[in-house]
């Protein structure tokens, strides 16, 4: 029985952390430039074609690249027959979107309302297929344990399309087509970096045994709800949105949003290192459970902690990385705060489903979700516009959250958690922003004091256990000397 790596944990974790880092700061830059620098119009259609591309890459891939990680271990002939069948499927069905958004753009376009952005959708299906591929390569490597290489190609994936169209943005001004061209581009480089070079000789010839299309399907297809459930909810609900009050709504809606999915983007980072020693074949029972509490307890933790800083600041921030004309979605983010609380705590639930083959039963959740999701977006945006928007998605995730949370009671240490703990501090740090409210001073002052009780609840509240603080001060110890 191997111990536990913490110390290659902890490293893994601090580059992690870095790299999430540099996500949070462009996916700030994003908003910023892409706001000021494209129409309301236009910002509203890059939002809308940005989420059909995260969503069609999940069809694209069926999720395949999740039984590519699931099966890189299993032994170089299965390996090699899961990494064919998914590359196989995976381009057949991106060659039938790109052959059908050729064929039949003026009619989906008019469909989508997006009649004026018809060379922008073939850009966005196209740039998706070539994601698709790169995912399947990116799951690979990460199946194989290779955290840093995989999180800096995710990296790359989501930042260096907004890198080099901010820096072509001080010669030319880009158009929304042009910006698109970059973002093919730049998925066509990182598709050749992802390549598995160094594996080519063990991965080829191209040799598929009999029933690795079986195993892939049967693995699959139950799962195709759940993942384009994960980006089809958005969607669902900003394509209503569009259709009923147009783009320059789905660009305040996004605006809100997307301030909200950073920092879900940021936090799940904490799964994202863990999940390949979850999914991990161990001899010690306790060890899958003690690395699932583990991505529970400190993602609810870190979203506790960032939270209240995004509340007090959310005008401030938009007026920084949008403009005055986007203030208006400051207006929702107070219900948007549940957004990344309900998807963390999901990822996570998933997790357990994902490495025990359970699929059927996320399939048939995520079914009835996109259904809530299309059933609450037709009745509730023509309404309430954007606060329709936001019902719909919250109430699609929390049935799931619900559903997922009555099937995981067993696995989850509610001792470990420490719910009073963290209840006492989310209440610490509530009152705090609600006293300061009340003193007349910069919200960037207020951040000082409540900087200083969130370090504080977390020492009052003893959530860390003493052995969780021993094993990080040693770790710190660990790095110091090296």
């Amino acid at each position: 029985m191997s111990p536990i790596p913490f110390k290659r944990l902890f490293a893994q974790t601090l580059i992690s952390a870095f790299l999430s880092f540099s996500t949070f700061f462009i996916g700030f830059l994003r908003v910023y430039f892409f706001s000021k620098n494209l129409s309301m119009e236009e910002f509203g259609a890059l939002s809308l074609l940005l989420t059909f591309s995260a969503f069609l890459m999940y069809v694209f891939t069926l999720g395949t690249y999740q039984f590519l990680f699931k099966s890189v271990n299993e032994g170089i002939e299965r390996t090699s027959s899961a990494f064919w069948a998914s590359l196989t499927v995976t381009i057949l069905i991106s060659l039938v979107f790109i052959i059908t958004i050729i064929l039949f753009n003026n009619s989906i376009s008019k469909w989508l309302n997006l009649s004026l952005f018809k060379r922008e959708l073939v850009l966005t299906i196209t740039g998706t297929a070539t994601t698709a591929v790169m995912t399947l390569f990116l799951f690979y490597h990460y199946g194989l344990g290779k955290n840093n290489f995989q999180n800096f190609l995710q990296f790359l994936r989501g930042s260096l399309w907004v890198i080099i169209s901010v820096f072509f943005s001080f010669f030319l001004k880009l158009t929304l087509l042009q910006v698109l061209v970059v973002f093919n581009l730049c998925m066509c480089i990182i598709l050749l970096i992802a390549f598995p070079w160094k594996e080519w000789n063990l991965l080829f010839p191209f040799k598929v045994d009999k029933d690795a299309f079986g195993r892939l399907f049967k693995y699959c297809i139950p799962l195709l709800p759940y993942f384009a459930g994960v980006w089809g909810i958005p969607l669902i609900v900003r394509t209503q949105l569009n259709i009923y009050d147009g783009a320059k709504y789905v660009a305040i809606f996004s605006v809100a949003y997307t301030l909200m999915e950073i920092v879900f983007m940021f936090i799940s980072t904490i799964t994202a290192t863990l999940s390949p020693y979850f999914f991990e074949e161990q001899t010690d029972g306790d060890k899958p459970a003690l690395f699932y509490n583990i991505m529970l307890k400190y993602s609810i933790l870190a979203i506790i902690f960032i939270v209240p800083f995004i509340f007090m600041l959310r005008y401030d921030i938009i007026q920084i990385v949008a403009s005055e004309k986007y203030l208006v979605a400051g207006d929702y983010i107070p219900l948007l705060i549940f957004f990344p609380l309900l998807r963390i705590i999901i990822i996570v639930f998933e997790q357990r489903f994902l490495k025990d083959g359970k699929t059927l039963y996320l399939g048939i959740i995520y079914s009835v979700g996109i259904s809530l999701s299309f059933l609450f977006a037709i009745f509730l945006i023509p309404y309430y516009s954007v606060y329709g928007a936001i019902y719909s998605s919250l109430g699609s995730y929390a049935f799931i959250f619900i559903c997922l949370l009555i099937r995981q009671r067993g696995m989850i240490d509610f001792v470990y958690l420490n719910l009073w703990g963290l209840l006492k501090i989310t209440l610490i740090l509530t009152f705090t922003v609600v006293i300061l409210n009340f003193f007349d001073f910069s919200n960037f002052l207020k951040v000082i004091p409540l900087s200083m009780v969130t370090l504080l609840s977390l020492f009052l509240s003893s959530v860390l256990t003493k052995k969780e603080k021993e094993k990080i001060f040693s770790l710190i110890k660990i790095k110091n000397r090296n």
